[in-house]
């Protein structure tokens, strides 16, 4: 189950198929999964080889429904799910202030007998630490030495008045002279990712590609359907543009012709997606801003993905330093609570009673009704 955007569905699909080197029947529609469940009550069988199914599906409801409706049917068939950014979900949450539905149809597929095994994954757990859930078994991944972390990352002042100028597609001298070094660093991407709305994000991209060379290509990363490369200054058409599923893909084939890439964007600049492929393969730098009552798990999303395998950490330059490091304090101890305690109670006592709170918006929401201080 990906998270939210068919790009990060399109790059869960990529994995799937190399992963079983294409020998899969991959389920990738709401139409499909609902054919398949209906050849199952017929007694049809829907494929002509036995290669492993797998289902790939975004977390909307209507899809999570059709999966639902084919785990609740009596077959042959047991299902493992995997829950991509599971932390996005209240997940057995007694109180809801958010998309509940959606939650709710989770919270009935998890209790369904079909039902192997349900593996979360995030890196921000932190609405599983509210949940009622007791959990059989948690796994801390831990990454290679030459993963380049948050706290690898140099954080570097913007004025709050240079964002806001910025935030209105106006760029000030002092970022001016950010996208410029940070254009110097051969084969790498540099992410800006200040603020939500796509006409903003236009306005930003072709500024910042009208101070630079022929040799750097901007791109816009966002739900809009118009062209979304620039350079000098001026949209660089491409006739086959793609939106939604291959448009990762499309980006990268067109930056193979330049040295430097800049993506701009917000939503599809935070979960799931690696802003890595072909020659391009390290974030040197993120221009970054966020509200005030930003929640902890969106920001260390956002900041991550200027994190990786690398071998210099990415830069953040962001009028929000405070912020940042008040985030970069909380995430460790709210690291500690999630992997340590599987049973609710305990969680909920570590949290109250342990946990020192250095960030203003923990949880948001999700917080299944539980006060912290």
């Amino acid at each position: 189950i990906a998270h939210k955007t068919n790009v990060n569905k399109d790059n869960q699909e990529l994995h799937i198929e190399d992963h079983y080197h294409g020998k899969v029947h991959l389920l990738q529609t709401e139409k499909e999964i609902s054919a398949f469940s209906t050849c199952l009550e017929k007694g049809i069988n829907m494929f002509s080889s036995d290669y492993p199914i797998c289902i790939s599906c975004l977390d909307h409801y209507s899809q999570l429904e059709a999966v639902l409706t084919l785990s609740a049917l009596k077959t042959k068939f047991e299902f493992d799910i995997f829950i991509d950014e599971s932390d996005s979900m209240a997940l057995y949450h007694e109180v809801k202030k958010s998309e509940a539905r959606k939650d709710n149809i989770v919270d009935s597929l998890i209790r369904q007998s079909s039902i192997r095994r349900f593996i979360c994954l995030t890196a921000t757990p932190f609405t599983e630490i509210a949940s009622s859930l007791h959990w059989d078994e948690i796994v801390t991944v831990k990454p290679g030495s030459n993963y380049k972390g948050l706290e690898d990352c140099l954080v570097e002042k913007v004025t709050e008045s240079a964002m806001k100028e910025f935030n209105q597609g106006v760029i000030p001298h002092s970022i001016e002279e950010v996208i410029k070094e940070q254009a110097t660093f051969s084969n790498t991407v540099t992410l800006i990712s200040t603020k939500k709305g796509n006409a903003l994000h236009y306005k930003q991209a072709k500024a910042i590609s009208a101070l630079l060379g022929q040799d750097c290509l901007v791109a816009v990363l966002n739900s809009s359907t118009d062209q979304k490369y620039f350079v000098q200054g001026k949209s660089r058409y491409v006739p086959t543009k793609r939106n939604g599923k291959g448009q990762l893909k499309e980006l990268f084939d067109v930056a193979k012709k330049y040295s430097k890439l800049f993506i701009v964007g917000f939503d599809m600049l935070s979960r799931s997606v690696t802003f890595k492929r072909d020659k391009f393969q390290e974030i040197s730098g993120l221009l970054f801003s966020a509200s005030d009552d930003t929640t902890l798990a969106f920001m260390i999303q956002r900041l991550g993905r200027g994190c990786g395998y690398q071998d210099r950490a990415a830069t953040i330059f962001t009028d929000k330093e405070k912020l940042v490091r008040q985030g970069l304090l909380q995430y460790p101890v709210m690291l500690d609570v999630a992997s340590k305690y599987k049973d609710p109670e305990e969680r909920m006592k570590a949290l109250l009673h342990e946990v020192p709170l250095f960030f203003p918006n923990v949880f948001g929401e999700k917080n299944n009704g539980k006060k912290i201080k």
